[in-house]
């Protein structure tokens, strides 16, 4: 990392997670959601040249990428969500969790309000893709979403390659999950809860 301000909550976020690292794939994947966390502490704090961007988690189903973004959801509610404004006054952020089932299943009744989602300091899109949308609805709300969410914080999980996204899914998502300094990082991994030692009731040799 760049600057103690980023190392700060980057250490404290590695000291604190309980996502286990048995391999070298999962080890690289907290860094960088270490790393993500870390930036947002260090723009907390005033570092100017720290630009909001996205994290794109993309692996196999069980690879742990879900329990990664409710551990940086739970850590931003509690070191970020309070803040002093400009004013020395205290203040409140949005952040928010939504799994993108849920996301659709609002949209198609009416019932979901994106402006809130547009305007959150940390947005968390949970399983981008496993959403059944023939029609192209849900994709072009979500690309309408994301659009407006350039240049803020945003963190996004899915079952699918870049190149999936890029092919099958929306090219226009795919376009933005690589722009404007966003971040790509590939889980190279197998089912993360069968790694752990106490799988299948064993010592998981």
């Amino acid at each position: 990392m760049k600057n103690s301000m980023s190392n700060r909550f980057r250490d404290l976020f590695l000291a604190q997670t309980a996502f286990q690292t048995p391999t070298e794939q999962l080890k690289a994947a907290l860094e960088s959601v270490a790393d993500f966390i870390g930036e947002m502490g260090a723009q907390q704090e005033g570092d100017k040249t720290v630009r909001p961007h996205w994290l794109t988690l993309s692996g196999a189903a069980g690879c742990g990428k879900t329990m990664l973004a409710k551990e940086v959801y739970s850590f931003a509610r509690k070191h970020f969500e309070t803040y002093k404004n400009d004013l020395g006054l205290a203040a409140a952020r949005d952040i928010y969790f939504n799994k993108i089932l849920d996301m659709a299943e609002k949209w198609k009744s009416g019932c979901w309000r994106s402006e809130f989602d547009e305007q959150a300091w940390l947005l968390v899109v949970d399983d981008l893709g496993v959403e059944r949308d023939t029609s192209g609805f849900v994709k072009d709300r979500l690309f309408n979403l994301l659009e407006k969410r350039l240049n803020r914080w945003t963190l996004i999980t899915t079952n699918l390659k870049l190149k999936t996204i890029q092919d099958d899914y929306d090219v226009r998502i795919a376009s933005r999950i690589i722009r404007d300094g966003n971040r790509y990082r590939p889980f190279k991994s197998g089912d993360w809860w069968l790694s752990q030692p106490k799988a299948l009731g064993g010592d998981n040799e």
